[in-house]
């Protein structure tokens, strides 16, 4: 009996993607609190004042929030926009890489142009913080540059918790529709394939 080939991982195998899927967002969160306008950590004292300001902050209920509905309409807008002016932009059509049923998916290469009405439409807004909408009008209400930096650490949970929902529900659906989405998605550990990316063997080639 032919004896079965060990698979290649990468990254560190399901160990170090655990890591980086875990280390990543607090690095993120850190690099907000340990170098900012206020503090920059570059020694013991200076860690100690932090997490001594940290602490303050916590049981005062004080200090910037992880989590705001608004933050999260903000991101959630931003990639809906994107994802129309990818469907409506025009650009080049280019074929993807072979999939294992021999297919390809076909992508428009509009990028280019997204990027330019994207960085003209920043350029219009405000630069000044205005008062905060009702929370109905937060969608319509246009923001100000300064609120995105006010705000920066509650933009980048919203993000973190939508990659998270969108892998999530591209990882279940691969399975659902019993497609093959990534070569390298079949370890064998629901954990590295989650990383990896979305896939699935079809129904009749699973064990």
């Amino acid at each position: 009996m032919p004896k079965k080939s060990k698979f290649d991982f990468e990254f560190g195998g399901p160990l170090g993607v655990a890591g980086v899927m875990a280390g990543l967002p607090m690095v993120m969160i850190a690099l907000f609190y340990v170098c900012g306008r206020d503090i920059c950590v570059h020694s013991t004292e200076s860690a100690s004042q932090l997490l001594e300001r940290l602490s303050h902050d916590f049981i005062e209920g004080q200090g910037p929030l992880l989590w705001s509905w608004r933050a999260v309409a903000v991101v959630s807008g931003w990639v809906v926009v994107h994802f129309a002016l990818y469907v409506y932009l025009p650009g080049p059509v280019a074929p993807g890489v072979v999939l294992n049923d021999g297919k390809r998916l076909l992508y428009r290469l509009n990028g280019h142009l997204a990027f330019w009405l994207s960085l003209a439409a920043c350029c219009g807004l405000p630069l000044a913080s205005t008062e905060e909408a009702p929370t109905w009008a937060t969608v319509l209400t246009p923001l100000s540059l300064a609120w995105l930096y006010d705000h920066y650490l509650e933009l980048v949970t919203a993000s973190m918790a939508l990659s998270f929902v969108v892998a999530a529900y591209s990882y279940v659906s691969s399975f659902q529709r019993g497609e093959m989405l990534a070569e390298g998605g079949v370890s064998g550990s629901a954990l590295y394939d989650f990383f990896y990316w979305p896939s699935a063997q079809p129904a009749h080639r699973r064990a």
